[in-house]
């Protein structure tokens, strides 16, 4: 089944409005994630730096420095209804309770105001999570510190169904969430954890796991099922213990770290934990819950075609950097497993889940011909694409599309009433979406609304900047299978360094990299640059910088440029 564009399934509901629209401004703008509430309006966290538009309204003009954070709220038109900065703020994410809350979660230094609230950090950066109404107003703001010489680090939130806020990060040292039920100390060189507050803002309870040996444990993604039982994505280095269970990476010299899934009551009770994509490199880029305590994971696979990856009785191979989908139940037993791939880089980058267990990924693919399943693929024309896929419970492919014809981009998903489709991220220059041309200066925010993928959005022949936009090419014959594989050409981009003085993972080393070809930038959590080589020779070692999460843009003269988040362990 070949997907040009997108396919025509009778069965889907009609077609729904889909738009595109743009914001930010001359500096460096980006969308992390987006929620949508019960009537299609969609929430968008990400930051800027500068002045920065989102359509009426323009942020940054107090006139602070750096980069800034901001909470965003489009109708299900297109239109924005308000938007909110947060100055010296980072956020990472955004869930939407039953009464339209938006609830968001970042990172601060020094000092940061909400509302009527202003927080003081305990240490170089603590966690911050806040509550908005629908109209905007902060309704409360909590920070999380730590101790000195320790780590907190939150990536991920979710609400279930009575309003409870979940966090998932990474810790090390000693941390402070607020009261007796927030007060906690790692138990390993960095350990995973999962935070539970009640709507208010109080904290409930807080676990960890993980710790072991080697890099330690982080926790990188959320969801709740309906119960409130919370699952935990992340990654691990050499082991990783939970309660009596300890998972071993095999080959720790050679994959560096492998992804875990893991399971915690509504009363923080640890129920199961199981090890992902070993003995291979897979990744664990995105995690949805459905009301049945499913799971879906996506991400992207290593691209040693001498690895494979196991996802309970199912082997994928990594043929390349390819794209997967894997879905378990609320035991841990994988249900089925989707590769998405074909001979050149594919990957998912966020998953999302509808009420009667439909799941929707999003990722980028480079392939003339990406598989996306069994019986169905997408064709590319020659440029790193977007593509949006639904599958059904089984696990089939129901719909798929592709975007960003004109220009690369980075997307994250969410779904909203009628099995509607929202795509948000950073794109640089120009991109299209939903036959919209966005045109853009360095890095700047898109959003679209796509519909129910029923038909085409953006189709062959769309213009982009005066000329059309090259066609899908007819899909060639299968690659033959690789003998002695020569060295790959694709990236592999480390997410963790150790930079002890030991001579192991010091480095922030690139495989297949060529030296002084690329530019690497690398930023703080607070959007502050703090290394620039405009040749890279390998050579990042986060001299003289503090443990934790920072971000990354990998450039050269032409093609794709690369960016995502790297965390420092000392």
């Amino acid at each position: 089944m070949l997907f040009a564009g997108s396919l025509l399934h009778g069965e889907l509901a009609a077609a729904q409005a889909r738009w595109a629209r743009q914001a930010g401004g001359p500096g460096q703008d980006n969308a992390r994630k987006l929620a949508i509430d019960g009537s299609g309006n969609a929430y968008v966290v990400g930051s800027f730096t500068g002045p920065a538009q989102f359509g009426a309204f323009t942020l940054g003009q107090a006139g602070a420095g750096g980069s800034q954070a901001y909470l965003a709220k489009y109708s299900a038109q297109g239109d924005v209804l308000w938007a909110k900065e947060a100055p010296a703020v980072v956020f990472a994410d955004v869930a939407i309770d039953a009464d339209g809350n938006a609830c968001v979660l970042g990172a601060f230094s020094g000092s940061a105001t909400f509302g009527s609230t202003k927080l003081t950090s305990q240490a170089t950066g603590d966690v911050v999570i806040a509550k908005y109404d629908s109209q905007g107003q902060v309704l409360w703001a909590r920070a999380g510190g730590t101790a000195p010489g320790s780590l907190l680090s939150a990536s991920a939130l979710a609400v279930d169904a009575a309003g409870n806020v979940y966090v998932a990060g990474s810790l090390r040292g000693s941390a402070f969430l607020g009261g007796s039920a927030g007060a906690i100390t790692s138990e390993g060189p960095l350990n995973l954890f999962v935070a539970k507050y009640d709507g208010q803002g109080n904290p409930l309870w807080i676990r960890q796991g993980g710790g072991g040996t080697g890099l330690g444990c982080a926790g990188t993604g959320l969801g709740v099922d309906a119960a409130g039982n919370a699952y935990v994505a992340g990654f691990f280095g050499n082991t990783a213990t939970f309660g009596t269970i300890t998972l071993t990476n095999p080959t720790p010299a050679t994959t560096g770290s492998i992804s875990l899934l893991a399971k915690y009551s509504s009363s923080g009770a640890f129920e199961w934990v199981r090890d992902e994509g070993g003995p291979g490199a897979a990744r664990i880029d995105g995690l949805a819950v459905d009301s049945q305590g499913n799971s879906f994971i996506t991400g992207q696979l290593g691209g040693n075609p001498l690895r494979t990856n196991t996802f309970g009785p199912y082997v994928l191979k990594e043929d390349a950097f390819d794209g997967f989908l894997v879905k378990h139940d609320a035991k841990g037993n994988v249900l089925w497993a989707n590769q998405i791939g074909g001979p050149s880089t594919e990957y998912g980058t966020g998953v999302a889940v509808d009420k009667v267990g439909n799941a929707y990924v999003t990722g980028i693919f480079g392939s003339p011909v990406a598989t996306l399943g069994p019986t169905a693929t997408l064709t590319s024309n020659g440029n790193k694409l977007v593509f949006a896929v639904k599958y059904n419970p089984q696990g089939k492919v129901l719909a798929a599309q592709r975007e960003a014809l004109c220009g690369f981009a980075y997307p994250a998903i969410a779904v909203g009433p009628n099995q509607d489709i929202y795509l948000t991220g950073q794109f640089s220059g120009t991109t299209s979406f939903a036959s919209a041309l966005l045109t853009g200066s360095a890095n700047d925010v898109f959003i679209t609304r796509l519909g129910d993928l029923s038909v085409p959005s953006t189709p062959d022949g769309f213009t982009c900047n005066g000329q059309a936009a090259p066609p899908a090419p007819a899909p060639g014959p299968a690659p033959a299978p690789p003998g002695n594989p020569a060295p790959l050409a694709e990236l592999m981009i480390p997410n963790i360094i150790t930079p002890n003085g030991d001579g192991q993972n010091d480095y922030f080393k690139i495989n297949n990299l060529v030296d002084k070809e690329w530019a690497l930038t690398v930023y703080n959590r607070w959007g502050k640059q703090v290394y620039n080589a405009p040749a890279y020779e390998q050579e990042w070692n986060a001299e003289g910088l503090a443990s934790g999460i920072y971000y990354y843009a990998l450039r050269r003269a032409t093609g794709p440029q690369y960016t995502g988040w790297v965390q420092v362990v000392r």
